[in-house]
């Protein structure tokens, strides 16, 4: 009963390892309309939650190991709580309890990975909880870092949330895989999946000079919502600020109401269906009568002219009862 169970939890982390990659690559790395695959996205940590308690059952006795992973279960536990919130509730608290359990994960890895030392209960991938650690503590530490310097969220680096992302979803491939079947996973050697691990960051962090994107934070595509409707807007590889001055890669953003986006080229017209947020603001309230609208952010230069590409436009769709 417990080799069973084990074997399902290994099968769990591999899924939910595999759905954060996913969610990273869609909605980070591409212009795709991701709406779809977030709204799943609180099944990830769970899968995750899954995955640390296949670890446990299989740690057996071992304290330190143990606690380390009672640290990452919390963790998956608020990364859920924080997913549920933002994609299901669409409450602005999410983003902090999703970020508590994301900065709890490289805590218990790095405690489950130097009590694993002594324990070894991972035959040949007893270093991988504490490459784990390492790697997505580092991820964390600049996060924080730009955090503290003040700088804007809109002008930070991507690639400590590449590393975060990256390792935590290719670890939990591995330490699934391991738990899956332990004998097919002995004769893992860990120079290819080092490897493997180091050629992942690489065309992640290469991938950082992707297209510019745009797209609602909230609410989601499809969403019932009641007027005035908080909006939050995020742009990804394109600096949001104050119209006047053009600047490459950089520009201001706009809700277009129930009409077309603006062909790339042409200037966005200034009337109660554009709105134009002209001062790099990001977050706005927007009145919207009862029905069905639809909602195109549109990013512009600072002479307001509408910039092309396929991620400078982002369209959904609400409904006000």
């Amino acid at each position: 009963m417990k080799s069973n169970f084990i074997r399902i939890a290994g099968l769990a982390a591999v899924l939910g390892g595999l759905y954060l990659l996913i969610i990273f690559i869609v909605g980070e790395l591409s212009s795709i309309d991701e709406g779809i695959i977030w709204s799943a996205a609180p099944v990830m940590p769970l899968l995750l939650l899954l995955g640390t308690a296949g670890l446990y059952a299989l740690a057996g006795k071992h304290n330190g190991v143990q606690a380390g992973l009672i640290v990452i279960a919390l963790g998956n536990l608020a990364m859920a709580a924080g997913f549920s919130m933002m994609v299901w509730l669409e409450n602005e608290y999410g983003w902090g309890v999703m970020a508590v359990g994301m900065y709890l994960q490289p805590a218990g890895f790095l405690l489950l990975g130097f009590a694993n030392r002594r324990a070894q209960i991972l035959p040949r991938l007893n270093w991988l909880p504490l490459v784990m650690g390492v790697l997505i503590g580092l991820g964390a530490l600049f996060g924080l870092l730009e955090e503290a310097l003040g700088i804007p969220w809109q002008q930070q680096n991507d690639y400590e949330f590449y590393l975060f992302v990256t390792a935590l979803g290719v670890g939990w491939i591995l330490l699934g895989g391991l738990m899956w079947g332990t004998r097919r996973t002995t004769a893992v050697s860990a120079i290819p999946v080092s490897l493997f691990l180091l050629a992942f960051l690489l065309v992640s962090c290469s991938s950082t000079a992707a297209a510019p994107k745009v797209s609602f934070q909230t609410p989601a595509d499809g969403a019932t919502v009641s007027s005035p409707v908080p909006v939050v807007m995020q742009a990804k590889n394109f600096t949001v600020e104050a119209a006047g001055e053009v600047h490459n890669g950089a520009g201001h953003l706009h809700i277009i109401i129930d009409a077309e986006c603006v062909t790339p080229g042409s200037a966005i017209p200034k009337d109660e269906t554009h709105l134009h947020f002209g001062d790099g603001s990001t977050s706005a309230e927007v009145e919207l009568a009862s029905g069905t609208h639809t909602l195109c952010l549109q990013a512009a230069d600072g002479a307001h002219v509408a910039l092309d590409g396929k991620g400078m436009t982002h369209e959904i769709t609400v409904t006000v009862p």
